[in-house]
């Protein structure tokens, strides 16, 4: 009875929070000067970033949450071996920034962000192959490529935000950026928990076994591949404007 209780509530707190965005959305269109102005999205730029950048993110900050628990439920590691475990991929993460811009100006953002989707995607779907017997060199270097893929994907995704709007339009975009970071984020966090308690439930087990990771990680790996059907669409040129060297802008 408590349990049936507390997914009835979960459902209506979904349907409320609808509920409240439908209306949210219709009155912001409506008023004169919102405080929030949705034009951003007339700029079809925006719009790919920030569809294609939720899925995104939801599939990419779901990671840090997933391995973690992989490396102690699933691999038998303790919470600080885990943590250390976590440094190659925050390592390339940090260490792809250095190379971003140069990434981007010489390829654009159209092809930069199907190839590391794409990759982001493989790699993340690959962690459903890691267990116990993994060797040390492989799952380092997944770590590595998962970690540079996703540097590179949110840092595109990110600034191509903001590429094609004109100056007024900044500030707007940058609060509906944050808005969809911060729900990307925990979507992400939401997703891989519901689909791990989904696969020991349908196990029967109280306990979370590796394969329940596997589920997790292929689950997420698909809001990543999904997002590049985003950018697949997105125009050959979209933010080249932003990439050219400054004293060359029109």
């Amino acid at each position: 009875m408590g349990r049936a209780q507390g997914h009835l509530a979960s459902v209506l707190c979904v349907l409320a929070g609808l509920a409240t965005l439908v209306w949210t959305v219709g009155h912001l269109r409506r008023a004169t000067h919102p405080v929030v102005s949705l034009s951003p999205f007339e700029h079809r730029s925006f719009v790919v970033s920030t569809v294609g950048g939720t899925l995104a993110a939801t599939a990419i900050q779901s990671t840090p949450f997933l391995l973690p628990l992989l490396f102690q439920l699933g691999m038998g590691r303790d919470a600080v071996s885990a943590g250390a475990m976590l440094l190659p991929y925050f390592a390339a993460n940090l260490g792809m920034k250095t190379v971003t811009t140069p990434i981007l100006q010489r390829f654009g953002f159209r092809t930069v962000m199907i190839a590391s989707g794409l990759i982001s995607a493989l790699s993340i779907a690959a962690f459903a192959l890691v267990d116990a017997q993994t060797p040390w060199v492989l799952l380092i270097s997944l770590l590595i490529v998962s970690g540079a893929s996703r540097s590179m994907s949110m840092t595109a995704i990110n600034t191509l935000a903001v590429a094609d709007l004109p100056q007024h339009k900044l500030g707007a975009s940058s609060t509906l950026a944050a808005i969809s970071s911060q729900v990307a984020g925990a979507m992400g966090v939401a997703v891989g928990a519901l689909v791990l308690a989904a696969m020991a439930h349908l196990g029967g087990r109280e306990h979370l076994a590796v394969g329940d990771f596997s589920a997790a990680f292929l689950v997420v790996a698909v809001f990543n591949a999904l997002a590049v059907v985003q950018f697949w669409r997105m125009p050959h040129q979209a933010g080249a404007e932003i990439l050219r060297p400054r004293e060359s802008r029109g």
